[in-house]
C-alpha cells in the first residue's frame, strides 16, 4: 500500500466555518422579496427602529431559509450599514462569514448591541460567541433557553437544531427541525436542512432526504435554489440523471444562478463526460461574483482529478490562489476561499506522493493562518488557529511517513482541546492517529481511531475502509467502499477517492 493511497484530510470546524458563505450564489442587492414578517406573538422579536433595516432583514432570513447564503450576506450587510445597532442582524451576518476576522467582528457587535434587545436576540449573540470561546455546553444551554422562552417559534427551534448538529448529535438535531416544521408547516429552513442532513450526515436515509427537498420545493416552486437540494438528495441516492433534470431546472428558473450551473458539471464529472463538465463549470464562474468565483473554480479543477491527472489539478488550483490575491477585495473577504483552495491543492499534492508541492502549498496556507490571526483580535479564535495548523503539521509529517512527529502532533492536539466541551472535539486527534497507524501497516490500531474521526468526511470512510482490509476485515472493507463509491458529492477527498473506491467495490 502505497502512501498515496492513504492520505485524506479532516475539515475541520474552523475551516467550514471559513467556507461555508462562498458556497451558494447571489443575487442583486437592489431586489427586496415579498417575505412574510414571523408571527409576532410568538416568533423571536426584531428589534430596529429603521422599516428599510427590517425589510432587508426579512428578506436575508429567507435566503438563509433556502440556503442562499451569498444574497443573506448583502441583505444583513446593508441592514446594519442602516441600522448600526440591528443586534439581529449581526447575528446572522456572522452565520455567513467568509473568515475568521468578520465572523469575530459580527459576533462582537452582536454582543456590544445585546445588552437592551429582547431575551431571544440576546440568547442567540451569546450562542453565537459559544462558537469562538468553544463552549459546547453552554451553547446547548443557551439554546434550551431560546426553546423554553419561545417555545412556540419555529426559529428558536431551527437554531437549537442547528446547535445540536454543531455538536455532532444528528438525530437531536433532526427532531428539533421536525418541531419547526411542526409549528411553521411551510418553514423552507426545516425542511432544507433536513434534507441536507439526511443526505450528508450518517445515518443517511436518502429517501427522507427526497422527501423534506421536495416539501421545500412543494412550498417555493419558482425558487431555484430549493431544486439544488432536490438534486442533491437524487445525486445522494445514485439517482444521476434525476438530479441532472433538477440542476437544469435550476438554470431555467435563474440562469444566472451560478451554483446551479456547477452542480451540473458534477453530474457531468461522474457521468465522465469531462469536456461538457467544464463548460458547466466555465458559466457557473463566469456567472458567479467576488470571491465565489474562486471558490466555484475549484471544481472545474477536480475533473482533473476524475482524468486521472492530479498534476494538472494542482496547478490549476494554484492559478486559483493567484486569481484570489489578484482581486480587488479586502483580504478578509478573500481569506476563507484562498484557505478553501491551498487545503484542495495539499491534499491533492499529499495523496499522489507530490511531497515537495504539498510542504510548499502548506507553509503557505500556514503564513495565511499566522496573517489573519494578527488580524483576530479574540485570544480564544487565535488559539483555534493555531489548532488548526498543528493539526495540518500533524498531516504533513503523516503524509511524508514521519508517524512518530504525527503522533506527537496528536499527543499535543489533545493537550489544546481536552478541557473543551465539543463531543467532537477529539476528532482530529483520532484521524492523526488512525492516518500514523494506517501508514505504519497497523490495521487494527487505524480501525480504533479513524471509527472516532468524522466519518461524515469521505475521506476519513475512504481510509476506515482501507484499515478494515488491512485488519483483514474484508467484508466490512467492502461495505465501506462501497459507501464512498457511491457518495456522489464533488469534494477535494471524493475526486480523490472515487475511482480507487469503485475498483474496490467491483474486484
Amino acid at each position: 500500500m502505497t502512501r498515496r493511497q492513504i492520505l485524506f484530510p479532516f475539515l475541520s470546524l474552523l475551516l467550514l466555518l471559513l467556507v461555508s458563505s462562498a458556497t451558494i450564489g447571489c443575487q442583486p442587492e437592489d431586489e427586496v422579496q415579498a417575505t412574510p414578517p414571523p408571527d409576532r406573538s410568538t416568533e423571536i422579536p426584531i428589534t430596529t427602529l429603521s422599516e428599510r433595516a427590517r425589510a432587508l432583514f426579512l428578506d436575508g432570513m429567507y435566503d438563509l431559509e433556502v440556503g442562499n447564503n451569498q444574497a443573506a450576506q448583502t441583505h444583513f450587510r446593508e441592514a446594519v450599514s442602516i441600522d448600526p445597532d440591528f443586534t439581529y442582524a449581526y447575528v446572522h451576518l456572522a452565520d455567513v462569514a467568509a473568515s475568521p476576522e468578520t465572523f469575530e467582528q459580527s459576533v462582537a457587535k452582536a454582543m456590544a448591541t445585546s445588552a437592551d434587545k429582547s431575551e431571544g436576540e440576546r440568547l442567540l449573540a451569546q450562542i453565537r460567541q459559544t462558537y469562538i470561546s468553544n463552549d459546547a455546553e453552554l451553547r446547548l444551554t443557551l439554546a434550551a433557553d431560546l426553546t423554553e422562552a419561545y417555545a412556540e417559534s419555529a426559529y428558536a427551534w431551527v437554531e437549537r437544531g442547528s446547535v445540536y448538529s454543531s455538536r455532532g448529535e444528528v438525530e437531536q438535531a433532526r427532531a428539533a427541525w421536525v418541531r419547526a416544521s411542526e409549528l411553521s408547516p411551510n418553514l423552507v429552513a426545516s425542511n432544507v436542512l433536513l434534507a441536507t442532513s439526511y443526505t450528508l450526515e450518517s445515518p443517511r436515509d436518502l429517501e427522507r432526504a427526497i422527501t423534506y427537498a421536495q416539501r421545500a420545493v412543494d412550498s417555493q416552486p419558482e425558487e431555484a435554489v430549493l431544486r439544488i437540494w432536490l438534486g442533491d438528495a437524487h445525486r445522494g441516492d445514485g439517482d444521476l440523471e434525476g438530479a441532472r433534470l433538477n440542476y437544469e431546472e435550476a438554470t431555467q428558473l435563474d440562469a444566472a444562478y451560478a451554483p446551479a450551473h456547477v452542480k451540473l458539471g458534477h453530474v457531468h464529472s461522474f457521468l465522465g463526460d469531462v469536456d461538457e463538465a467544464r463548460a458547466s463549470y466555465d458559466v457557473g464562474v463566469e456567472r458567479a461574483a467576488g470571491v465565489e468565483k474562486a471558490q466555484l473554480a475549484n471544481y472545474r479543477a477536480f475533473v482533473s482529478l476524475h482524468e486521472g491527472n492530479p498534476k494538472a489539478a494542482y496547478d490549476e488550483l494554484g492559478d486559483i490562489v493567484a486569481m484570489i490575491e489578484g482581486m480587488d477585495l479586502p483580504a478578509s473577504e478573500k481569506t476563507g476561499v484562498t484557505f478553501f483552495t491551498l487545503t484542495n491543492q495539499f491534499l491533492v499534492a499529499a495523496h499522489n506522493d507530490m511531497m515537495r508541492e504539498a510542504e510548499a502549498t502548506l507553509a503557505q496556507r500556514r503564513q495565511l493562518s499566522l496573517d489573519v490571526a494578527e488580524r483576530t483580535a479574540d485570544a480564544t479564535m487565535r488559539a483555534n488557529m493555531e489548532n488548526d495548523r498543528l493539526y495540518w503539521d500533524g498531516y504533513l509529517a503523516a503524509a511524508s511517513g514521519n508517524t512518530d512527529k504525527a503522533r506527537e502532533v496528536a499527543a499535543q492536539y489533545y493537550e489544546r482541546v481536552k478541557a473543551q466541551t465539543d463531543p467532537q472535539r477529539f476528532q482530529n486527534q483520532h484521524h492523526l492517529l488512525g492516518v500514523a497507524a494506517l501508514m505504519d501497516g497497523d490495521g487494527e490500531t487505524a480501525m480504533e481511531h479513524l471509527s472516532q474521526a468524522d466519518l461524515n468526511n469521505v475521506g476519513i470512510r475512504y481510509q476506515l475502509a482501507q484499515a478494515h482490509e488491512m485488519a483483514g476485515d474484508t467484508d466490512g472493507a467492502m461495505r465501506l467502499y462501497d459507501e464512498v463509491a457511491r457518495y456522489n458529492f464533488n469534494s477535494v477527498e471524493f475526486a480523490i477517492v472515487r475511482d480507487d473506491a469503485t475498483r474496490k467495490r467491483q474486484s
